[in-house]
Parts: structure tokens; C-alpha cells; sequence
């Protein structure tokens, strides 16, 4: 229904809509569920980023764990989730500063 409804019809109910999608998508669910949770996050942001500005940095920990998913199609929507963000936060360093440190601890973590 995000993708149907006017951003100024969502802009009511987007902080109310964000909040229990950040906590569902660290929940275990199946492929199915975390692509359609990651989606809906990624138009919400895309239709209403600048509202959703409190959210970013709970977004931004969502997205980052959701890399590590074993499946393709997530990590897909966890990427696009992360551009729709980077697109509205004024900040970007921090996120790519935040991913950086991950790709480091993952090879130091493989070089041991």
C-alpha cells in the first residue's frame, strides 16, 4: 500500500508505520517476510525521507545487520534500503565511516 498512497496522505501515520518495521526486521522471519519488510522501508524512505530523519540511525544499524543475510534478494533490499537513506541523510560519512569498520572486522575476522 506504500507504493499506492500519496506521500502527503503517508506523511499522518509514517512515523507510526517505521517503528514496529525497524523492530520486525531484526526478528528471524523468513526470506519472503524480511524482503517485504526491507522493501517497505526502502519506499518509505524513498516517498517520505526527510520525516523519517529520527529513524536513521536505527535504520542504518537494520541495514547493516541485514547485510549479513544469507540471501541474495535480502542483501539486495538491505542495498537499496541504504541508498534511499543516504540519499535524505545529511551525513553520509557516518554511514560509509559505520560500513567501512564492518568490512574491516569481517576481514580481520577471516585473517585469524
Amino acid at each position: 500500500f506504500v507504493s499506492l498512497t500519496a506521500p502527503t496522505a503517508l506523511n499522518p501515520y509514517v512515523m507510526l508505520i517505521t517503528g514496529p518495521l525497524i523492530r520486525m526486521a531484526s526478528e528471524n522471519f523468513s526470506e519472503g517476510v524480511k524482503v517485504a519488510i526491507l522493501q517497505t522501508l526502502a519506499l518509505l524512505l524513498a516517498r517520505c525521507g526527510p520525516r523519517l530523519k529520527a529513524f536513521f540511525s536505527a535504520l542504518q544499524t537494520t541495514f547493516r545487520k541485514s547485510l549479513h543475510h544469507k540471501s541474495p534478494e535480502v542483501r539486495e533490499k538491505t542495498v537499496e534500503g541504504l541508498a534511499t537513506m543516504m540519499k535524505h541523510n545529511a551525513r553520509v560519512d557516518n554511514v560509509i565511516q559505520d560500513l567501512v569498520s564492518q568490512v574491516r572486522r569481517e576481514e580481520d575476522a577471516h585473517v585469524k
